[in-house]
């Protein structure tokens, strides 16, 4: 008997298939609701903004100050979670994401907001969108009284 003919002779019912895990969702079940927990205790936390670690506002000793008890709740946090250093690294790529990916379209949404009332005024004032404005229509309306 050949080997091919051995393979043959398994039955089907008896080879056991390995089961695939899908790693990135067991990840993202286990960290995104951790990250979501943390954005909100930024968010809740008594953090004063201006205390940056320069020497004008009271230096490295004043940032450890201010920002220490929320990390303390945050590594709490991913402590009681059972989670590893690996999994922290994620929660905070994702925590950083998701501020920027508010920050950007929040600056996008006032961007456009900006430029449609812009184009609002000029068309009001000369009758024309902001693209079409030319130096002598910004003359004509900074001259009005």
């Amino acid at each position: 008997m050949t080997k091919e003919q051995k393979k043959e002779e398994v039955p089907v019912d008896e080879v056991e298939v390995p089961v695939e895990r899908d790693l990135t969702k067991e990840r993202n079940e286990r960290c995104n609701p951790v990250a979501s927990k943390i954005i909100k205790m930024i968010a809740d936390a008594d953090i004063d903004p201006n205390i940056d670690g320069s020497e004008e506002m009271g230096g490295h000793e004043a940032f450890i100050e201010t920002y220490k008890p929320v990390v303390v709740d945050i590594i709490q946090l991913l402590y009681d979670n059972d989670l590893t250093i690996s999994d922290s690294g994620y929660i905070l790529s994702v925590v950083d994401y998701i501020y920027q990916s508010v920050s950007r379209l929040l600056n996008e949404s006032n961007t456009k907001n900006f430029e449609n009332a812009e184009d609002k005024l000029w068309s009001k004032e000369v009758g024309k969108k902001t693209g079409e404005i030319t130096f002598a229509d910004i003359d004509k309306v900074l001259k009005q009284k």
